[in-house]
Order: C-alpha cells, then sequence, then structure tokens
C-alpha cells in the first residue's frame, strides 16, 4: 500500500469519541493536528495555535483551563482522541466547515469568501465569523453579501425595492444572535 493510499484510508476511517461516531471532515483532518472539534457528526482536526492566532474566541476557548486529572468527576474530565483534547461545538457543520474554508484555504485566492455561495450560506458564514471573532471573514462576507443583496450602499441599481434592503450594521448585529433561523431563510 503506498503511502497515498495508507492517508486515504486513515482519512475514510470514522473515530469514536465518548461512544458517539465521528467521520473524519474530507478536507479538515489534519493527521498531525493536534485538536479536534466534533460538530454534530463531523470531527476535524486542527492545529490549535493557527485557530487561537486567527481567533480571539478560540483563543479564549482553548487556553481555558480543562480538568483531567482521576480525582475529577468523569463526566468533568476532558475527552481525549489518538493524543488530541476533543471539543464538542453546538453549530451548523456546514457552516463551521466554511469559515475552516475560509481561514484556512486548500489554494491561494485573492479572497477566501466563495462569491458563488447561496446568500443563506454566506449569512452562515458571517454568523459564525462573528460568533468566533474572525473579523476579516466578517467584513468580507459583508462585502460579497453586498454584492447579491440590495444595501443601504447600492439601491440605485434596485428601483422599487427602497424597503427591501439591509444595511451591513444589520448583518453584524443579525449575526450576533444565535437563535436566528439562518438555515430556513429561502
Amino acid at each position: 500500500m503506498s503511502d497515498a493510499d495508507a492517508a486515504n484510508t486513515s482519512q475514510s476511517t470514522p473515530i469514536t469519541v465518548g461512544g458517539v461516531t465521528y467521520e473524519k471532515h474530507k478536507t479538515h483532518w489534519y493527521p498531525h493536528g493536534n485538536m479536534i472539534f466534533t460538530v454534530q457528526d463531523i470531527a476535524f482536526r486542527l492545529f490549535k495555535s493557527f485557530l487561537m492566532r486567527r481567533s480571539d474566541v478560540m483563543a479564549q476557548m482553548l487556553t481555558v483551563s480543562q480538568p483531567n486529572d482521576a480525582s475529577s468527576n468523569p463526566q468533568e474530565q476532558q475527552q481525549m482522541f489518538d493524543g488530541a483534547p476533543v471539543v464538542r461545538l453546538d453549530d451548523p457543520v456546514l457552516d463551521f466547515a466554511l469559515l475552516l474554508d475560509a481561514i484556512l484555504p486548500q489554494t491561494f485566492a485573492s479572497s477566501p469568501v466563495p462569491s458563488d455561495s447561496p446568500w443563506q450560506r454566506l449569512l452562515g458564514l458571517a454568523q459564525i465569523a462573528h460568533k468566533y471573532g474572525v473579523n476579516d471573514i466578517l467584513t468580507q462576507t459583508g462585502i460579497v453579501l453586498e454584492g447579491i443583496i440590495p444595501t443601504t450602499k447600492n439601491l440605485r441599481g434596485y428601483n422599487g425595492l427602497r424597503n427591501r434592503f439591509v444595511s451591513l450594521s444589520w448583518l453584524a448585529a443579525a449575526a450576533s444572535h444565535n437563535n436566528f433561523p439562518w438555515h430556513s431563510i429561502t
């Protein structure tokens, strides 16, 4: 078996943490990563230092001391997999993967925010970028959304739509509300 075949086999093998099985994310499972995030039924193995550098919220979240000694309550102990701590996130998996695509691009692009994404996906990206304090991605997402959704800055081309617009300040405020039904908007 070649190294590439071994890597592909390893990549497709699910992991089990705390009795729950997760599929490895096809792009953001880095075999030498030192941090694992589980989001819904997907596991992401990432590099803690890179996430901490890009996100103040992640930096705070990942530097909080986790009890992990034998005398502590077993339910409070940090879950581990293959020597890496595991953190469970309650975010939509598509939003978290899109945020990682933006901050960990696989190729160089002038903008890590995909301008051909549906606006609903972009709103989800704006929400999760705001939640984790990745301000450059939030700003870039706002710029892409300005080209898709009428805003207070670009109403000239939208005759008759003066009452139907989005301001970027509204977008930032809306992105901060975790209960906003982003994915049900059509």
